[in-house]
């Protein structure tokens, strides 16, 4: 009888919830045939109270927006490359450092580093990028003070790239191919004074 007064009163619990719940916006009102919906990802709480997420809808493509828990306050922050394309901002990296989230996306100057405060005059693009080379939470991470990723560039191919939220401090942290190459030049160099051994073959 416990049991079932238990489940009874879980069951309840669970309809309060769902009758709590509600829609703040219809981001992208096209119809169910014409839409898998807005699909909101990459929710990050900002000190000023708003809520900066990623959504997509006909006209701008996935682009930044931001919530403060009302319809009326749930709104496009800024359209960083205009069309229906979107600039993928949330996509993979994000934190919030101070203030300000930092996040990747692309604009029409291509693949860059963003800072935003949840305003459009907020909403910066502080450095170029690299796009990462994967979205999954294992290709990136957050120390509390710098965004770091795994950053794919045809110049470099994929090295280490981390973010303060600075244009100073946004950049690839060392081209580890081109140190690892140097190296192996230096130890397999002729010491000098010395000759390289002739190829008795």
């Amino acid at each position: 009888m416990r049991k079932l007064a238990l489940a009874a009163s879980i069951a309840l619990a669970h309809t309060a919830a769902l009758d709590a719940q509600q829609l703040l916006a219809d981001l992208d009102p096209r119809p169910p045939q014409l839409s898998d919906s807005s699909d909101p990802a990459g929710f990050k709480a900002l000190q000023n109270g708003f809520v900066l997420f990623s959504a997509a809808d006909a006209e701008h493509g996935r682009e930044l927006w931001r919530s403060d828990g009302t319809g009326d306050g749930t709104r496009l922050v800024r359209e960083l490359w205009a069309g229906p394309t979107g600039s993928l901002p949330l996509n993979g990296p994000f934190a919030v450092i101070g203030g300000a989230a930092v996040f990747l996306g692309f604009d029409e100057g291509g693949y860059g580093t963003w800072r935003s405060d949840g305003t459009a005059a907020g909403t910066t693009r502080i450095a170029s990028g690299a796009p990462p080379m994967s979205v999954d939470r294992g290709a990136w991470a957050f120390d509390g003070a710098r965004l770091w990723w795994i950053g794919f560039l045809q110049s470099t191919g994929a090295e280490l790239w981390a973010s303060d939220c600075t244009t100073a401090g946004t950049g690839m942290v060392a081209d580890i191919a081109a140190v690892v190459q140097r190296w192996h030049r230096g130890r397999h160099a002729p010491r000098r004074g010395t000759r390289a051994r002739p190829d008795r073959r």
